[in-house]
This record gives structure tokens, sequence and C-alpha cells, in this order.
């Protein structure tokens, strides 16, 4: 029989460990998030309460009956009279997608501002120059409560754009409407998605037929112990093979959703992403273990 010394963790501390290990790495990088959009610790308090009464009310019911106030109390350490605020204050509003991010999808999909290749124009800067094809009028299409030019102050400080020599905004990023320069923020909302996303498809049956559409797929590929070399090849790789096609999808995503709006069965939606990045080993929790390590 193996004696196990008082020192040597349990499967389950390990793993915990392990869990703890992953949560704060991701709390880091919601709170570099926060601190970007100014928003603060009271706020991130809030929201966080929120998620875990709204996670816990959902979680492992006994006998399928709904989670009570006590149940959740225990589940989440909230107290009763925090629970009950809670289910009496009713779900928050969902986010909206930020201008910027409107104005990425439009640039990206609308024919009008495509050239034959399905690539981003160069947009005239004003209206005076480029008419309903111009960065004003882009702007303007989305809100009115914003000036063009501040706006575009802001996407040449992220370097997302620059101006040409005839006064053209040209977009630095040919490739996808989803990715910012100098600015890891925008992309936490989908990112915070397809986590989601993820997590919910990862827990389903892994038996899937390719025949016939399904609900939701979750596929990975995970690389590891390679020169920096070898990962930025796959990483280059990844980047020429894949954008184009969420470029594609997204004209088409762009289409449907003008053919179908105001019809009465318009209640589906598609979430579609990608995530890839290489990175120094060590440097943050992977979602794999790493194989050479003892079990």
């Amino acid at each position: 029989m193996t004696q196990t010394s008082p020192d040597t963790p349990s499967g389950d501390t390990v793993a915990d460990a392990e869990a703890l290990h992953f949560i704060q790495a991701a709390l880091g990088a919601l709170a570099r998030a926060a601190i970007s959009y100014g928003i603060t610790h009271q706020t991130f308090a809030s929201m966080s309460k929120h998620a875990f009464f709204d996670e816990a009310r959902q979680y492992a019911p006994l006998k399928g009956k709904p989670n009570s106030d006590s149940r959740i109390a225990v589940l989440t350490g909230l107290s009763r009279r925090d629970v009950r605020q809670l289910r009496e204050a009713g779900p928050p509003e969902p986010p909206k997608p930020s201008l910027n991010w409107r104005i990425s999808q439009q640039w990206s999909s609308l024919p009008q501002f495509l050239d034959e290749n399905g690539k981003r124009k160069p947009l005239p800067r004003t209206r005076h120059a480029g008419g309903e094809v111009s960065w004003d009028a882009l702007v303007e299409s989305l809100s009115q409560e914003v000036r063009p030019r501040t706006v575009l102050d802001e996407w040449l400080r992220l370097q997302l754009a620059v101006l040409d020599d005839q006064d053209r905004v040209v977009s630095t990023d040919e490739n996808s409407h989803l990715k910012r320069r100098g600015d890891e923020t925008l992309t936490l909302r989908i990112a915070a998605q397809m986590v989601n996303e993820a997590l919910r498809i990862a827990q389903r049956s892994p038996q899937v037929s390719y025949q016939q559409p399904v609900r939701g797929l979750l596929s990975c590929d995970y690389g590891h112990r390679m020169t920096h070399t070898s990962a930025q090849q796959v990483y280059l790789a990844a980047t020429h093979q894949i954008m184009p096609i969420l470029d594609d999808l997204n004209r088409m995503i762009v289409e449907f959703e003008t053919l179908d709006a105001g019809k009465a069965d318009a209640n589906y939606r598609v979430f579609l992403g990608v995530i890839y990045r290489y990175l120094e080993m060590g440097n943050e929790p992977m979602l794999m273990l790493d194989d050479s390590q003892p079990a």
C-alpha cells in the first residue's frame, strides 16, 4: 500500500490549486480590462456578486427544483439578504456593442465600403470629399452623439487607421473587424462569450454527427514545447487561413440580418469565433496540462 506523506497534496487539492491559479490569471486580465474602461472596484464587485447569484440559481438543482435562497447562499457565500435583493432586482441589462466595434463591423461588411477584393476601402475623411462613402458618413450612420473627428482621433491613437496623403482614412487591419491594435480590451466581450459558449459545449456529449447541423461545436488545437519560430509560424498560418473565412462569414451574417429583419421567427443567433495566440510556457495557465509533468 502506497503511503502518502502529510506534505503531499491530494488529487482534489491539486485540482483546486490549479483552478485557483487559472481563475486568478483570468481575474487579473479582467482587472486590467476594467481599469482600461474606467470601471471601479466597487462596480466590478457588484457585477461579480450578480454573476455568482445568477450562476448559482441554475447550479446542480436538487430534485429538479429551483435553488432556494438558502442554497444559493451556501453555494456562493452571499448573505441571504444579498440573495433576496439580487432576486428582486432582476437581471441586469445586457451590454451593448461599443461604437468602435460597430464602426469596424460596418466597414468590413457593407458592400459600399469594400473594394473588389472584399477589403476595406480607404475612406475620404469628410462628406464633402466622399459623400455617403466617407468616414464622416460611416460614423454618423451609427451615432449622432459624437463627432466623427473625435472617433477618428481615437482610431489614430490606437493605430487602427492612418490618414494618407489624400486625406483618406486607411484601415491598418485588413484581415478582421475583431482585431484591435494597442488595446486588448475591445475583444473582451467577444472572448467572454466564447469562453461561456465553449464551457457549455464542452459539457455536452462528445458524440457529434457532422452529417446534420448541431447547436454547438467545440474544436481546439493546442501545441506546446515548440520553439518561438515554430509557434510563430503556426500563429501566422492561422491568421492567413482563418481570418478571410471569418470575414466572408461576417458578410453573410450581415446579409441575412438584413433579409430577416422584422420576421416573426427571427429569434436565433449564431456565434462564430477564433482565439489564437502564442506565448512562452509558464506565463499563464493553459486549458490543458503539460503532459510531460507527473500526474
